[in-house]
């Protein structure tokens, strides 16, 4: 049963309309899938053609399908492979609006479990850096976990907070995304939690956190850039409210007009002052400038409210308010989706660029061009995109490039045990970045040893170079540049646009290579996702339905009269894994963690 209070305030909101709305919490909701693109070189129509179910287009999202209530995309080997991530209709449509573009710099600030995130990725294309940060540590592992099973090699997830982001990367980001933590009420055919935690009080506590988030938010958006604010909840307090409290606080910033989709309606300037909490607010509010008229009532959506309200004793200064019409709300009884409610900010005047910032929305990240990022890119070992890699050059801290650097300019830290790194510490050596602190002795020491271990960064470039040698195709090759960087004995690559891990919770750095394991290198479960069947020399594909591929994601080794070595396993042409022949069998490397006990 829906709370009482809720569905008060819902009347008051929406009239004689509010009957419909109520029916639609009886309604079977739309069940729905997004298709990866970049799973496939034959991209977004490759990978439809693979989808066994049958399944109906979502309209402001390319990628996006509705299926059937019976099927159960969930439990197929091509969701294990990163086909398809399942997310509802409604829910894709923020990074819709977003509109993010291959080369740039986009942060999504609350993006756990990573539907908006990966729906990001498909979208750049694997070029640019995509920041993906979940306040909470136990969500991140699992937005972690879904960047690996898409196969994204360009994300840098993170465990930090917007505080903490906001003091570090002022005016650096392209694009922003907010998914912010809500009520939920947008969820409450599909979540019976959502209704039972759901009171006036937490709406209350919900945007007042909203508003922190928007104003850290705000600092880190670059000129011309775009931030896209979105909930899956129906209270004004948390939707127009929040906005309209934020270009009061920031009249930098203007709510964008945009095309709205069939089903789409706008957003309601005349709910911009209602607390949910207080019943007192539910009312026609006083404009700031002129008294309400007529044709006020009828451009505010007054017309329905009830007329037994009181006056609001707060102004709604009307030329802010004019913007609120521009945000977007999507209505479970007018479109096939839950609720939501999103916003498209632009920042009118542009903020000042220090050292030389220049935006990225027109970089090439196959020919990267070196730009100012707060704390320095990643370090490490710098592979160009080439037919070989045979040939490499160093990068340092600024991204600036010296061949005649070695391996001991760049540091080399541990991963903790918790899968997840807390890299806060800077060497007492002094190096050329002009932004260099001063370290306290543990932090000094700590780094020190690291780079030490520069050694290591080498012997890891020699053992990847040797496996991709073997392993990889020229499009492998092709494919696989950037910064080669090591934390311990894991290898990874991050993207060129990637900031330094320095004084970063880091769950995620760019794409996980693999380990070296005894002066071997041994390849990951994140590489063999983000590999195409054209990236290898060797693979052996099964049918999706195979008893093979039941056996291989239960962990049991594959009979096979293959050459030794590393195969690719397939299914249905989609990369799932990898397994090593020693001529006679296939043994399986997919991880023990993701392997499925049929029995049960």
């Amino acid at each position: 049963m829906l709370p009482s209070k809720f569905t008060n305030r819902m009347k008051f909101m929406l009239g004689q309309e509010c009957d419909a709305f109520l029916v639609s919490f009886e309604c079977v909701r739309s069940k729905a899938l997004r298709i990866n693109p970049c799973k496939l070189q034959g991209g977004r129509e490759d990978a439809y053609s693979k989808l066994p179910f049958e399944t109906k287009k979502i309209l402001w999202e390319e990628n996006g399908f509705v299926y059937n209530d019976e099927d159960e995309p969930g439990k197929h080997p091509l969701h294990m492979a990163g086909l398809y991530y399942i997310q509802e209709p409604s829910a894709m449509s923020p990074v819709a609006y977003l509109d993010p573009k291959p080369g740039q710099r986009v942060l999504d600030l609350c993006a756990a479990p990573g539907g908006k995130s990966t729906q990001i990725a498909g979208r750049m294309q694997g070029s640019g850096i995509l920041v993906s940060n979940e306040i909470n540590a136990g969500r991140a592992k699992i937005l972690s976990e879904n960047i690996e099973r898409m196969g994204i090699g360009n994300a840098m997830v993170l465990n930090e907070t917007p505080q903490n982001l906001s003091a570090r990367f002022e005016g650096w980001f392209d694009r922003i995304l907010i998914d912010a933590p809500c009520s939920g009420e947008g969820m409450f055919r599909k979540n019976e939690d959502a209704v039972t935690n759901w009171s006036p009080e937490n709406v209350r506590l919900c945007a007042d956190r909203q508003d922190e988030i928007l104003d850290n938010a705000a600092s880190m958006l670059a000129p011309s850039g775009r931030l896209v604010y979105s909930t899956c909840t129906f209270a004004p307090d948390e939707d127009e409210g929040t906005i309209y409290r934020f270009l009061l606080r920031h009249p930098e910033f203007r709510v964008v007009e945009v095309p709205l989709y069939e089903g789409m309606d706008h957003g309601n300037p005349s709910w911009a002052l209602i607390d949910t909490s207080d019943e007192s607010t539910w009312t026609k509010p006083d404009l700031q400038d002129n008294a309400a008229s007529t044709q006020d009532d009828k451009d505010y959506g007054l017309e329905g409210c009830l007329d037994e309200v009181k006056t609001n004793k707060e102004k709604l200064n009307k030329e802010v308010a004019d913007q609120l019409a521009n945000c977007i709300r999507l209505w479970p009884h007018h479109l096939k989706g839950e609720g939501h409610f999103l916003a498209v900010l632009e920042r009118v005047n542009d903020i000042s660029q220090e050292n030389g910032e220049q935006s990225v929305s027109d970089i090439d990240q196959k020919a990267p061009t070196i730009t100012y990022c707060p704390g320095g890119f990643q370090r490490g070992i710098r592979i160009e995109q080439r037919k070989t890699l045979d040939s490499t050059i160093s990068c340092d801290d600024k991204g600036t490039s010296d061949s005649s650097k070695g391996a001991d300019s760049y540091s080399s830290n541990s991963m903790d045990k918790k899968n997840s790194i807390r890299s806060d510490q800077e060497p007492k050596k002094k190096l050329k970045a002009k932004d260099r602190r001063l370290m306290d002795k543990n932090a000094g020491r700590a780094q020190n040893k690291a780079l030490k271990g520069g050694s290591d960064l080498e012997l890891a470039k020699k053992l990847w170079e040797e496996f991709a040698g073997d392993v990889l195709s020229e499009s492998g090759m092709d494919r696989l540049y950037g910064t080669l960087f090591t934390f311990g004995e894991n290898v990874y690559l991050a993207p060129f646009l990637m900031p330094s891990t320095d004084r970063l919770k880091v769950m995620r750095p760019g794409l996980h290579l693999g380990t070296m394991k005894k002066g071997r290198f041994e390849p990951s479960h994140s590489l063999a996702l983000f590999l195409r069947k054209e990236d290898v020399k060797n693979s052996h594909d099964y049918p999706s339905d195979s008893k093979e591929i039941k056996d291989f994601t239960s962990g049991l080794s594959l009979t096979a009269s293959l050459d030794n070595g590393w195969y690719l396993i397939l299914t249905d042409g989609c990369s799932l894994g990898w397994a090593k022949s020693d001529g006679r069998r296939l043994k399986n490397h997919y991880p023990k963690g993701l392997r499925i006990n049929y029995a049960d």
